[in-house]
């Protein structure tokens, strides 16, 4: 079995109840779960979760290339509608589950791949991410610049947040 870091990200989205039974979050943290039938549904998800991270990574690194703000917004918000509406029509015909997954066992679970060195690494580049984004906020030349500048250094501040704190629950564990 491969795990790779999407692996990862994907298998936040699922839990298991008291039953035993796999819980899938389309929405993460912001709703209510699903029971999962059986196993190979799971495996289908997770695979389909996988895929659309990779392509959210792809379309993201394309938006940034093209250095227009305005673009780069309406587009990301149009990819995260379609992978949560998707992800919502692939379990709308499984039963709710009453389960809550919290922003705690989301992002602080430990990586099942156990590989350290890459959290450490991602880690590095949003500390990275947010100086290059704080100093594009101070030396902007357009309003356009300063505002990347913020939206960068929040947004990779949070990332790199949640990888601290994943790493430090790995090192606990």
């Amino acid at each position: 079995m491969r795990l790779t870091y999407f692996d990862d990200l994907a298998r936040g989205n699922f839990k298991h109840d008291a039953a035993g039974r796999t819980v899938f979050f389309p929405l993460g943290v912001f709703g209510k779960g699903r029971v999962l039938p059986d196993a190979a549904t799971e495996h289908r998800l997770r695979d389909r979760l996988v895929t659309q991270y990779q392509l959210a990574i792809v379309v993201a690194i394309a938006l940034g290339v093209l250095h227009n703000l305005l673009l780069m917004l309406v587009v990301g918000l149009g990819v995260v509608a379609w992978m949560s509406l998707r992800s919502l029509l692939l379990v709308a015909a499984y039963p709710p589950s009453d389960l809550r997954l919290s922003w705690k066992e989301r992002y602080a679970s430990p990586p099942s791949s156990g590989n350290v060195g890459t959290q450490w690494f991602l880690l590095v580049c949003c500390v990275a991410l947010v100086a290059g984004g704080l100093l594009l906020l101070v030396v902007g030349d357009t309003l356009d610049e300063r505002v990347a500048g913020f939206v960068a250094a929040v947004f990779f501040g949070a990332v790199g947040l949640a990888r601290a704190y994943g790493l430090r629950t790995k090192r606990a564990a």
